[in-house]
């Protein structure tokens, strides 16, 4: 169980914080599903410029990842972390 983005299309988005596309914080109880999905031109302040996910179990099937930046951080596509330090 757990909840899942299929299909779906993540282009030209800006957080100032993490996860320009999606965020996924703290969702250990559960698996996060990201499913055939595009993300393309999206902007983080910080990391993870399409996804940033954070003490979160995640599944990442048949995506895209294209022109994503992290502008102070790390993971311009992808930044996951299992385990967020306090």
């Amino acid at each position: 169980d757990g909840e899942s983005i299929v299909n779906s299309s993540f282009v030209e988005n800006t957080a100032g914080g993490n996860g320009g596309g999606v965020g996924v914080y703290r969702f250990l109880s559960h698996t996060a599903e990201l499913d055939n999905c595009t993300f393309t031109n999206n902007t983080a302040g910080n990391n993870g410029g399409a996804l940033a996910a954070l003490s979160t179990a995640c599944q990442v099937q048949r995506c895209e990842f294209a022109t994503n930046a992290a502008i102070a951080g790390g993971g311009g596509a992808v930044y996951w972390v299992l385990n967020e330090p306090e």
